[in-house]
């Protein structure tokens, strides 16, 4: 996001490896496509009409912080994460990262 902020969407792909390009270009409708836009639509109108807002209080106010802790745990435990630790230490060995 970075990059897409800087330079824009043709910038972003002329600075990331050849291999994310073309699988940004050729694939990438396949993950944005009629049905992320519709899922989009959905949470905009839920932000709009305020159930966003209500549902977030509602479990704030039972949960307090701890309403975050099953999200987190799920997001850990998924395989994307468990790679990208494993990655992380290998381009950076000397710091503690996570």
């Amino acid at each position: 996001m970075d990059l897409v902020q800087k330079y824009g969407i043709s910038g972003m792909y002329r600075r990331v490896s050849e291999t994310a390009r073309y699988g940004g270009l050729t694939r990438g409708k396949r993950a944005i496509g009629p049905e992320v836009k519709k899922g989009m639509k959905k949470n905009l109108k839920e932000i709009q009409d305020g159930t966003f807002a209500r549902e977030w209080v509602s479990v704030y106010e039972k949960e307090g912080q701890r309403s975050f802790q099953k999200y987190m745990d799920a997001l850990e435990a998924h395989q994307i994460e468990k790679v990208g630790m494993k990655l992380r230490k290998m381009m950076w060995p000397n710091d503690q990262v996570s």
